[in-house]
């Protein structure tokens, strides 16, 4: 990432307007708040999908930022597709199963939760957060 843009952490971090700290733990595979993730994807016009390593091709997003309000309905969706449920996520400790309430008022999970959702439903991070 950072040999790519020929720029070191700290250039970075500054230029998006996050600690260096938070790149210097990405980099060492420690998954950043959705709010930080989505800034450095920007900066860098590539996909979360790409950066988190959940596929290979460097594809670049239909958008940039976030809509959290696009996260439950995306994931209805992937749900519908799987023919799975809720419920049945949760039986296998992919979510929480007290979480679907806030989902509904635009309340988005941690991070890893969305990475594991779109994992193990073959979705895509950008596609559960309206990218």
């Amino acid at each position: 990432m950072c040999e790519q843009s020929n720029l070191n952490q700290k250039q970075i971090a500054k230029e998006i307007g996050i600690n260096q700290s938070q790149i210097s733990r990405y980099l060492k595979g420690i998954l950043p708040d959705i709010k930080t993730v989505v800034k450095i994807a920007d900066y860098f016009n590539h996909s979360i999908d790409y950066m988190i390593g959940l596929i290979d091709n460097e594809e670049k997003p239909s958008k940039k930022g976030y809509n959290p309000s696009m996260f439950y309905k995306n994931y209805q969706y992937l749900l519908n597709k799987n023919n799975t449920t809720h419920y049945q996520l949760a039986k296998n400790k992919i979510v929480c199963e007290t979480s679907l309430r806030l989902w509904k008022k635009d309340t988005l999970p941690k991070f890893e939760v969305i990475c594991n959702i779109a994992y193990y439903l073959g979705g895509s991070v950008d596609e559960l957060l309206g990218r």
